[in-house]
């Protein structure tokens, strides 16, 4: 028989215990109240199975009309209880049915198999830890280092990777001894032997075809309609995270028009954030013609002050990797503020960016569809729009052409890394498949999951519809001029909001930015906190960047507030400092 350790995150607790689970157990019940689609962490023991079940299921509907004559009568029942059915009825094959984000492992008491799968976009995560005749999963990897036998040893080639800000090698995580279920994967552990199996995304997504742009547009619109409809809760009112750009108050306009036919005269409340110091970071002007339009509860945030390490005393960090992100005060203090309107669930227009990321091919797709005249007309308003210097540095016109040619950009190399990081950031290749870029980045997903389990802690279910599966199986199978068009990017969601969101909104081009927070933060108010910790000379980022390099590129490219490698780097080193000492200080 097979040993396990199921490691559960309570929600209420720092401290994580661990429950040997061997042999059947006569415990049913579930270990915490859950309502219905509530994301949250949950663990059910019933009739030979211990299940841990972390977040929700989009297609409840549908799952019942699969799941009868057995669901009869269970239409209240948990989203842990109908995964618990559908494994009863499927199996392994139970995790292909589900849409939304989640991660269960399933114990069989009896039989002594454990039966693992995480949801295809990677919104939650399982992390495992496999012993010489045992096994021990997680929710977290952090958690997993509780258990005496696992070492907190790090991996230095995943290490390498992140400072070559490259994909994780697939399963790895940043400690040597704990692995992570990929997305779209399954686990299966029996007689000591572990069994890994994809079962997303397909090898080939079929092709969408339709006869005019309008009927693209309509089918895009009621994906995304109906993906912001399945994330609000059933009893509850959501808050939404908006900003003024257009992910973000597309949600806020689709949540506020289905709580107007859920409740007529309930106001959704939307956090913001607000800058006084930085124009070009506020979007007030954006923000208040749709508060005006859908009578949104405007709830505001001043932000000139949380700048990045600002209090570094209280600087949250994450124990699962040296990560966090330059604006978490601002995410921090959003996710108090809808607390305090009254909500648990955010929606946000985060990740909306990437649906669009095949924009490069909008060329070759109108060349594709014997469009010459079009393409022709096309390439001639990008060109317009372009300096000659923008094209010759390879801007989008030349990338388009290069896509439409069939020229793939060679990978540059990192010339800030070590020859030794480097070796090691070469040594595996990137799991990013090379058919479905940007929107299934393997970063996307570590860096989801992370921000997840931090809001979580804030007692905050953060809900992206732009990660729903639905829309980005459609968005990989038409045609990528539909996402962008020279002059306008995400194309398709323009035309889909037409008539909903204010014009100013709608065909808003310019991008505003952060920067300027980042830039007072640390390459002014906490630039000598800066300073000392990079000065460590046993510092984690000396084995992987170069420090003659770093000292050209840090602090001068934010003083200058130039976005880019220059920036980013610079505060990996930071992050990967101040993650170093805080698994001392918690070792000692």
């Amino acid at each position: 028989m097979s040993a396990f350790g199921v490691l559960l995150d309570s929600g209420l607790e720092s401290v994580r215990s661990l429950e040997p689970v061997q042999g059947s157990t006569a415990d049913e019940g579930i270990a915490r109240s859950e309502l219905p689609g509530d994301g949250r962490r949950v663990r059910l023991r019933r009739a030979g199975l211990d299940v841990l079940f972390d977040g929700r299921l989009d297609n409840r509907q549908q799952l019942f009309d699969q799941l009868l004559p057995e669901s009869a009568g269970l239409r209240g029942a948990s989203d842990i209880e109908l995964a618990v059915l559908a494994y009863r009825r499927w199996g392994v094959r139970c995790f292909e049915q589900f849409l939304g984000p989640f991660a269960m492992a399933v114990v069989d008491t009896e039989s002594g198999r454990l039966v693992a799968g995480r949801d295809p976009l990677g919104d939650r995560t399982l992390c495992y830890h496999q012993g010489s005749s045992e096994m021990v999963i997680a929710t977290e990897a952090s958690a997993i280092l509780d258990h005496p036998s696992v070492s907190s040893r790090l991996d230095e080639v995943t290490l390498a990777k992140f400072f070559a800000v490259d994909a994780p090698a697939s399963g790895s995580t940043f400690f040597a001894e704990i692995r992570e279920l990929p997305p779209g994967h399954v686990l299966v552990y029996d007689r000591n032997k572990l069994r890994l199996e994809q079962f997303w995304p397909p090898a080939e997504l079929p092709s969408i075809r339709y006869r005019t742009d309008g009927e693209y547009v309509e089918h895009f619109r009621s994906l995304l309609v109906e993906s912001v409809r399945c994330r609000m809760p059933s009893s509850s009112v959501p808050a939404v995270l908006m900003s003024g750009g257009l992910d973000s108050t597309s949600v806020a306009a689709l949540a506020a028009s289905e709580l107007d036919d859920r409740e007529a005269g309930t106001r959704l409340p939307v956090i913001s954030w607000v800058f006084d110091d930085f124009p070009g970071a506020d979007e007030r002007a954006f923000m208040d013609p749709m508060i005006d339009r859908f009578s949104l509860s405007a709830h505001r945030i001043h932000g000139d002050g949380d700048w990045p390490l600002r209090d570094l005393q209280s600087w949250p960090l994450n124990p699962n990797a040296p990560w966090q992100g330059l604006y978490c005060r601002l995410q921090n203090k959003a996710y108090a503020a809808a607390r305090r309107a009254g909500a648990t669930v955010l929606l946000t227009g985060e990740y909306g960016d990437h649906l669009y990321q095949d924009g490069a091919l909008w060329l070759r797709g109108l060349l594709a569809e014997g469009r010459w005249v079009e393409s022709w007309q096309a390439l001639r308003r990008e060109v317009g729009e372009q300096s000659l210097l923008g094209i010759a540095r390879g801007g989008p016109v030349r990338g388009a052409v290069a896509r439409a040619l069939g020229v793939r950009r060679r990978q540059s190399a990192q010339p800030w890394l070590t020859p030794a990081a480097q070796r090691l950031a070469d040594s595996e290749s990137s799991t990013a498949p090379s058919a479905l870029p940007g929107v299934l980045d393997p970063r996307c997903a570590h860096t989801a999951s992370l921000e997840v389990s931090n809001a979580s802690k804030s007692g905050i279910d953060v809900r992206r519809p732009f990660r729903d599966r639905r829309l980005i199986e459609f968005v990989l199978s038409i045609p990528a001029h539909l996402l962008y068009r020279p002059g306008w990017s995400k194309w398709i969601l323009r035309q889909a909001m037409a008539g909903i969101l204010p014009e100013p909104v709608r065909l808003r081009r310019h991008v505003s930015s952060l920067l300027p927070l980042a830039a007072r933060g640390l390459a002014e108010r906490e630039l000598s906190t800066v300073r000392d910790l990079l000065a460590e000379p046993e510092a984690l980022w000396r084995r992987y960047v170069r420090s003659d390099w770093l000292s050209t590129a840090f602090p001068q490219r934010l003083q200058q507030q130039l976005d880019g490698i220059e920036a980013v780097i610079p505060w990996q080193c930071i992050c990967s400092e101040l993650w170093t000492q805080n698994r001392k200080d918690n070792l000692l």
